[in-house]
């Protein structure tokens, strides 16, 4: 049994204004969120409890009766989540081509688990501020510094045990230049970075659900991470019928404090490729209402918590959509070719994630 209340409130002001012989544009807001689930549910997992081994090398479904199994009644019954921030932001027109952007914004949480009555509750305040050049109507330069603040889940924190989470927090340096051509027809964006963050909560490779639980727990905080990369991103049309938008992005991300048994200083952090690359191209068939899509996408390789490759895959999608008057039919393919491959990995006794098998999904939509 499961059931969700949600109810969110976020609310948004503009005001435009002179200072100082300045032009000010001043945004102020916030937003509050609030849930509340409750949820039961029983369990039966081990031989004991008369759920048969299943041979996974040539499934052996029914072996057992369902109905004879000894469940456990796990009792979970949910949490309450609240979580509000307001917000203020002042860009300041120095010129028609120099701005300045400064703001902060201050979040609060409170968490509580229905279950064990665990209560967990945070605040902070995080900055940021941004330069921007736009010396012509087609080109931006811009300089951004921002700080981040990202809360434990209560769930999350039960879960780390007797060892207590901090919430994850960050910053981030990002110098970019965007740039138009062909009066507006195509867009570029390239960008450098830095981020680091810290505390980051990840799953504990040590961890053995049934075995260590007294001893190790499911989640840990790790340290500090440092990411330094770059993006180029193109978006356009390269004529009347076709559309293309390409991305690459280069991804260098190495732990600078903390260790477990599996991750030490100055090795790279799991999961994070240092190569990304996309592209996806549109054409469009005025004469039948009708438009082809084809996408492909490529991750480079990726390390796992316990240190195993994780070797790198493409990716091909691909679409077609036609439409008739008030109604659009839209078929989508992911992975068009059912490739077989791991997204990610986790410990060498659990092995890695794989990904997605192929997928059709048929849409239709009428506009009354």
């Amino acid at each position: 049994y499961r059931a969700n209340e949600e109810l969110s409130l976020t609310l948004d002001f503009v005001y435009d204004t002179t200072l100082l012989g300045l032009d000010h544009q001043l945004l102020f807001g916030g937003d509050w969120h609030n849930v509340e689930t409750q949820y039961d549910y029983l369990r039966a997992r081990y031989e004991a409890d008369g759920v048969g081994n299943l041979n996974i090398f040539d499934l052996n479904y029914g072996e057992t009766d369902p109905s004879t199994y000894n469940l456990t009644d796990l009792d979970r019954d949910g949490l309450k989540r609240d979580r509000a921030s307001i917000y203020v932001q002042d860009k300041i027109a120095f010129s028609p081509e120099w701005a300045l952007m400064v703001g902060a914004r201050f979040d609060y949480f409170d968490e509580q688990s229905m279950d064990t009555d665990t209560e967990y509750n945070d605040k902070d305040i995080t900055p940021r501020a941004g330069l921007i050049y736009t010396p012509t109507q087609e080109t931006t330069v811009y300089l951004n510094y921002s700080e981040s603040f990202n809360p434990v889940d209560s769930s999350d924190y039960e879960d780390a045990g007797v060892t207590p989470l901090d919430p994850e927090t960050g910053n981030q340096v990002e110098l970019g230049l965007k740039q138009s051509w062909l009066n507006g027809s195509i867009m570029t964006t390239v960008a450098v970075y830095q981020i680091e963050k810290e505390n980051l909560v990840i799953s504990n490779p040590d961890y053995i659900e049934g075995e260590n639980d007294d001893v190790e727990p499911a989640l840990i905080n790790f340290g500090l991470v440092e990411s330094s990369g770059a993006e180029f991103t193109l978006v356009g049309d390269v004529s009347d019928n076709i559309s293309i938008t390409a991305n690459y992005a280069y991804n260098d991300t190495l732990v600078k404090e903390g260790s477990t048994s599996n991750t030490y200083d100055g090795t790279r952090f799991a999961n994070a490729p240092r190569h990304q690359a996309g592209f996806w191209a549109r054409y469009n068939l005025e004469s039948i209402d009708s438009s082809f899509a084809m996408g492909v996408d490529y991750v480079s390789e990726q390390i796992s918590l316990d240190g195993q490759r994780v070797k790198p895959y493409t990716i091909f999608d691909a679409s077609w959509t036609t439409q008739w008057n008030a109604m659009l039919l839209s078929i989508n393919v992911k992975n068009l070719f059912d490739k077989e491959y791991a997204v990610s990995g986790f410990s060498e006794r659990n092995g890695h994630f794989p990904g997605e098998p192929r997928e059709v999904v048929v849409q239709v939509s009428y506009d009354f």
